[in-house]
């Protein structure tokens, strides 16, 4: 249907009787058999990375309160 960030979105559409089976299961069954065969052809899902950068700046203890908090004193 559309890329994504770090994937290929796509929609899966299926006819089933609810009847006979509820759909709940059925759901579960076929994402399971999706993340199998997806699994045999050596396909990964991905998934986002993310980088954390921590800038040197201010030192932690100038963000102490100068006194202590009223639930300390």
């Amino acid at each position: 249907m559309e890329y994504g960030d770090s994937s290929i979105d796509f929609e899966l559409l299926i006819w089933i009787d609810i009847r006979k089976t509820a759909r709940r299961l059925i759901r579960s069954r076929l994402y399971f058999a999706l993340f199998d065969a997806l699994k045999a052809a050596g396909i990964e899902i991905p998934f986002p990375q993310r980088d954390l950068h921590i800038r040197s700046g201010i030192p932690w203890q100038q963000m102490l309160p100068e006194k202590p908090l009223p639930s300390e004193a």
